[in-house]
């Protein structure tokens, strides 16, 4: 995951050792749900570079997507805050630091 791998380099070497340590450990507890949504994200470009785009088709995939990155979150955040548990307060300092935020929308286009 590049945000993770992100994230992970802002940390000191200790750690980013425990970091990546936990998230190892707890892989199994998410790695189906990394693996569904991965796949669900798969169904959603199959139906975008279809000869015949198909709405419905195409709404399904992105409804199961949001399903499985439901499911992928909740199971994720687990091993998230086990391994954030780990990290010294400077650690998690700047984990807050380096994780992108997201802004309110400003763009015209959305808002005309």
């Amino acid at each position: 995951m590049r945000v993770l791998q992100h994230v992970t380099s802002r940390l000191d070497a200790q750690d980013a050792k425990t970091f990546r340590s936990v998230l190892r450990q707890e892989a199994p507890h998410y790695a189906q749900a990394q693996e569904n949504l991965a796949r669900a994200r798969a169904e959603i470009d199959r139906q975008l570079l279809a000869p015949q785009f198909d709405p419905v088709a195409t709404r399904a995939a992105m409804q199961q997507w949001q399903a499985a990155w439901n499911v992928f979150v909740s199971t994720f955040s687990d091993a998230l805050v086990e391994a954030m548990d780990r990290l010294s307060p400077e650690g998690r300092r700047a984990l807050v630091s380096a994780t992108p935020h997201q802004r309110p929308v400003s763009d015209p286009f959305l808002t005309k």
